[in-house]
């Protein structure tokens, strides 16, 4: 496993998410080779998914990290665009 803020090589709908962009993630690949974006407040706070349906569109926990976000912001709404 590996992790990395980066949007590289993120297959869609993955690099669509406002995931990429947040300081919580964490980029999982498995040995199957899926690829998940784990959401590192959901180990402090049970509003959100350690998994969450992709793409997320909105999140109220959403920070922006320091790499690359591909410009992205939060409107404070919900965790995901299927709520």
């Amino acid at each position: 496993m590996r992790a990395t803020g980066s949007a590289k090589g993120l297959p869609f709908p993955l690099s669509q998410s406002l995931c990429v962009g947040c300081s919580k993630m964490k980029r999982v690949d498995s040995a199957r080779g899926g690829v998940f974006l784990m959401c590192r407040r959901a180990g402090q706070d049970d509003r959100f998914n350690r998994y969450p349906l992709q793409p997320v569109i909105s999140c109220v926990g959403y920070e922006e990290s320091g790499g690359d976000s591909g410009g992205a912001t939060s409107d404070g709404g919900g965790r995901s665009g299927r709520d």
